[in-house]
C-alpha cells in the first residue's frame, strides 16, 4: 500500500535524521525499489520530503497553516500548537486571506518564514463589485477579510458598470495587492433586490439558474395527466388525503391519510410526489438535479433542486389537483409498531392544503376555519397516532433536542425587518413522526432485501467532546453520571432529561448538539444513532433532495419486483450510490454553511438599525475571542475579550474572569449596548454595561 511505504520512509528519514538516498531507503523499509520510488515521489508532491544538490531526499520542516493578510500586505501564518509564522511582504508569493500554505521558516528567532507553495485556496472562486479608480476598472471583493484587493480582469471590451456584482477566479499577483482575474459570472447589480443573498449562494458554488438545456426539457412535461399514467396505479384520488405544510410552503411533497381498521389498528398513508416520473435516470434533469443535491432555503427565497416547473407546480400535491405520488400503507397496532406495510405507485387528489396553525387551532379546539371541520377526526387521530409513535422511538432512545429555529423577515426590497422564533407546534410533530415511520419502514424494506439503497446514517457522538461536557456540567452542578463505555442514544437522552429543569438547558443542549455528528449518506448502512434506528433512509422529499429521488427509484424497482443484480452489477450499482451518497453528503453541509452564513449576514443587517442600543442578554458562548449573547430572538452579538477587564479565559469551565473580580459564564444574563455590525462578515459587536440578576425573560428591545 502506498500509504504504508510512505509512513515507513518518513519514519526512517526522522530517525536517521540525515539525507538518505533511494536505494538506503529502499533497503531500509524493505519495499520494492519501484514502490519507494513511487512513494518518494509523491511526499515530494506533499512538501514532506526534499532532494538535496546531492541527489539524497530528506525530511523538510516546513509548516502548513493558513494565512492572513494585513491591511500593510504582511502576512501571519497560523500552525495548530504553535505561535503564528510572520511573512513579509515580498515573501507571501500572491497568497491572500484564508489560503492553505506551506511555510518555510527563514529565522528561527524572530519566527519569519517565507510561503513556498500554496496548497489551496479558500474558495477557488470570489465574489465583488466592479468599481473604478483612476479610470481603470476592478473588482473589489466582498469578503472584508481580503482586505483590500483588487482583481484586474482579463476580458477586454467588456459591458460592466460599476456596481455589478460579479464571480472571478484570482490569478497572479501584479502587484501590492493587485491580482489579476478571470470572470466567472455576471450576477447582477448592487441595487438588485436581494443581490446579497444571491451573491452569497454564489460564493458557495449554489447555482441560481437552471441551464437551458434543462428548462426545454421540462417544457416538454405536461402539466396534465393522460389515461397512460394512471396504468398501473392504484388510484386514491376518493381517499381523504391532504397536505400539512407552513404557511409559505409553495411546495407539497407529501400528503396524509389515516384511518381506523376492524381491528381497531391504525391504517397510516403517506403518499410522496413521484417526481422519478418526471426526472428520468441519466436525462439533463437528473444531471443538474445530482449536481445541486438539495434545495438551499436563504432568508426569503428557495434555490430550488428542480425547476420551480416541476417542484411547486408539475410535482406539487396541490389541493383539487390529480398528481402521481408514490404511497406506503402501514398498518400500526396500539404499541406502535408497524405490523404490515405496502409500497405502490398511486394517484392523488389533496382534498385540502392544511397550514400547522390552523391544524394545530383544530387539536386545541380553538378552530375557527369552518373548512377544516370535516377533517377535524381525521386530524385528532393523526394526532393519538403520533403520540404512539413518539412514546416508542422515545423508549428507544430517540434523541430530541428541540432546537429552535431563527427566521429572517426581509421586506420587498429583500432587507431584513425583523427576526423571529418559529414556534415548534404539535402539528408539526405529527408531520415529523410520521415521515419518520415513512422513512424506516423503507429502510427496513430494502434492507431485509440486500438491494443496493442509499441509507441516512449518524454515528455515535464523539467520546472526548462529550467527556469534556460532562465534566463542565458537573462544575455547573448538574448531576450528569459516569460515561459507559459503549455509547447508546439512551445515554444522551437521559443527560437531556437530567438537565430538562434548568434555566439553563437551553445553551447546555447546544453544547451537547456540537458534540454530536453529522447525519450523511451512504450505501452502506451503519445505522441512525441520534434516532436510535438500526435503518433508516430520506423517502418523503424527492422534490428537493436528490438522495430521497434515488430512494424512489429502488423502490419502484421491488414494486415491479425487479431487482435481481448479479454480482458484479450489484457491486457497481453499490459504487455509484456511494459516490452519490458522498456527493449529496457534501452539498447538504454546502447548503448548510451558506444558510448559516445569511442567516448571519441578515441578523447584523438588521441590528444596524439598532446601534447605540441597549439589549438584555443572555451569555450562549463563552470562548477565547470573547462573550457571545443572544440579545434577539436567537441573534447573537459578540463582546470581546479584550473588553472585558483584563479577562482570563478558563477553557475547563468556559468562564471568563475579570480583573474587577467578575465571572461571566454561560447562561449569564447581561446588559449591553451594540457598538457596531459589520453585515458581511454577519459580526455584531457589543459593549457590556453590566451583569445581571437571572431574569424570566429577556426584554425584546430597551430604549427604543
Amino acid at each position: 500500500m502506498m500509504e504504508d511505504t510512505k509512513v515507513k520512509i518518513m519514519n526512517i528519514l526522522n530517525k536517521n535524521n540525515k539525507p538518505m538516498e533511494i536505494i538506503d531507503i529502499s533497503n531500509e523499509i524493505g519495499d520494492e525499489f519501484r514502490e519507494t520510488a513511487e512513494a518518494l515521489r509523491e511526499l515530494e508532491k506533499e512538501s514532506k520530503v526534499k532532494l538535496t544538490k546531492k541527489g539524497k531526499y530528506m525530511c523538510t520542516d516546513y509548516k502548513f497553516g493558513k494565512i492572513k493578510i494585513t491591511k500593510s500586505n504582511v502576512g501571519y501564518v497560523s500552525v495548530i500548537g504553535e505561535d503564528d509564522i510572520y511573512i513579509k511582504n515580498r515573501d507571501t508569493k500572491g497568497a491572500i486571506s484564508g489560503d492553505s500554505v506551506i511555510v518555510e521558516i527563514s529565522d528561527v528567532g524572530t519566527r519569519t518564514g517565507k510561503i513556498i507553495k500554496i496548497l489551496e485556496k479558500e474558495r477557488d472562486l470570489e465574489v465583488g463589485q466592479i468599481v473604478t479608480i483612476e479610470n481603470q476598472q476592478y473588482v473589489q471583493l466582498d469578503d472584508i477579510q481580503k482586505n483590500g484587493i483588487l482583481v484586474k480582469l482579463n476580458e477586454k471590451g467588456s459591458s460592466l458598470v460599476e456596481g455589478h456584482k460579479v464571480a472571478v477566479k484570482i490569478g497572479t499577483l501584479v502587484k501590492k495587492n493587485i491580482y489579476s482575474g478571470q470572470l466567472l459570472k455576471v450576477i447582477g447589480h448592487i441595487g438588485d433586490p436581494g443581490i446579497d443573498i444571491i451573491s452569497k449562494a454564489v460564493m458557495y458554488h449554489i447555482e441560481t439558474e437552471f441551464p437551458d438545456r434543462v428548462l426545454q426539457q421540462v417544457e416538454r412535461i405536461s402539466s396534465k395527466l393522460t389515461k397512460e399514467d394512471y396504468e398501473n396505479r392504484r388510484d386514491l384520488r376518493d381517499k381523504t388525503i391532504f397536505t400539512i405544510d407552513g404557511d409559505r410552503a409553495k411546495d407539497f411533497d407529501d400528503a396524509v391519510s389515516i384511518e381506523q381498521l376492524p381491528n381497531k389498528n391504525f391504517l397510516l398513508g403517506v403518499h410522496i410526489a413521484d417526481v422519478s416520473a418526471y426526472v428520468k435516470e441519466s436525462s439533463a434533469l437528473d444531471k443538474e438535479a445530482f449536481n445541486r443535491g438539495t434545495s438551499v432555503y436563504l432568508a426569503d427565497r428557495v434555490i430550488p433542486m428542480l425547476p420551480h416547473q416541476l417542484s411547486d407546480e408539475i410535482c406539487s400535491l396541490k389541493e383539487g389537483v390529480p398528481r402521481l405520488t408514490l404511497s406506503v400503507e402501514m398498518e400500526i397496532d396500539a404499541s406502535g409498531t408497524v405490523v404490515n406495510h405496502d409500497f405502490f405507485e398511486s394517484v392523488i387528489q389533496s382534498k385540502k392544503r392544511m397550514t400547522y396553525q390552523k391544524v394545530e387551532d383544530v387539536l386545541n379546539d380553538e378552530s375557527k376555519d369552518d373548512s377544516y371541520k370535516p377533517f377535524e377526526n381525521d386530524l385528532k387521530m393523526m394526532k393519538s397516532l403520533s403520540v404512539l409513535l413518539r412514546k416508542k422511538r422515545n423508549e428507544k432512545g430517540s434523541i430530541d433536542f428541540n432546537k429552535k429555529e431563527m427566521r429572517i423577515v426581509v421586506n420587498e426590497n429583500g432587507k431584513a425587518e425583523d427576526v423571529v422564533q418559529e414556534k415548534r407546534l404539535y402539528s408539526c410533530k405529527i408531520i415529523e413522526d410520521f415521515m419518520i415511520e415513512a422513512n424506516v419502514t423503507a429502510a427496513e424494506h430494502v434492507s431485509s432485501m440486500d438491494y443496493p439503497f442509499v441509507y441516512r446514517v449518524h454515528e455515535a457522538p464523539n467520546e472526548d467532546k462529550l467527556a469534556e461536557f460532562t465534566k463542565f456540567a458537573k462544575t455547573m452542578n448538574e448531576r450528569i453520571g459516569k460515561l459507559p463505555k459503549n455509547m447508546h442514544p439512551k445515554v444522551i437522552q437521559q443527560i437531556l432529561e437530567t438537565i430538562k429543569g434548568s434555566p439553563d438547558y437551553e445553551v447546555y443542549s447546544q453544547l451537547l448538539l456540537r458534540c454530536m455528528q453529522k447525519a450523511v449518506y451512504n450505501a452502506h448502512n451503519i445505522g441512525h444513532f441520534g434516532l436510535a434506528l438500526e435503518n433508516y433512509t430520506h423517502f418523503t422529499s424527492p422534490i428537493r433532495r436528490y438522495p430521497d429521488l434515488l430512494v424512489h427509484r429502488a423502490l419502484k424497482q421491488y414494486i415491479k419486483r425487479d431487482f435481481s443484480l448479479n454480482e458484479r452489477k450489484a457491486n457497481q450499482k453499490t459504487e455509484y450510490l456511494q459516490i452519490a451518497a458522498n456527493h449529496a453528503s457534501l452539498k447538504e453541509q454546502n447548503a448548510a454553511k451558506c444558510e448559516r452564513e445569511v442567516n448571519k449576514m441578515k441578523a447584523a443587517e438588521y441590528m444596524q438599525s439598532h446601534i447605540g442600543q441597549t439589549f438584555n442578554g443572555k451569555i450562549t458562548g463563552v470562548t477565547e475571542l470573547g462573550i457571545y449573547v443572544d440579545i434577539y430572538n436567537g441573534v447573537e452579538g459578540l463582546i470581546k475579550r479584550v473588553d472585558l477587564n483584563k479577562g482570563f479565559y478558563d477553557p475547563a469551565t468556559y468562564v471568563i474572569s475579570t480583573a474587577d473580580h467578575r465571572q461571566y459564564r454561560l447562561g449569564d444574563f447581561v446588559e449591553v449596548i451594540v457598538d457596531s455590525t459589520i453585515k458581511e462578515l454577519g459580526q455584531i459587536n457589543l459593549t457590556l454595561v453590566k451583569k445581571l440578576d437571572k431574569i424570566k425573560k429577556l426584554d425584546k428591545i430597551k430604549k427604543l
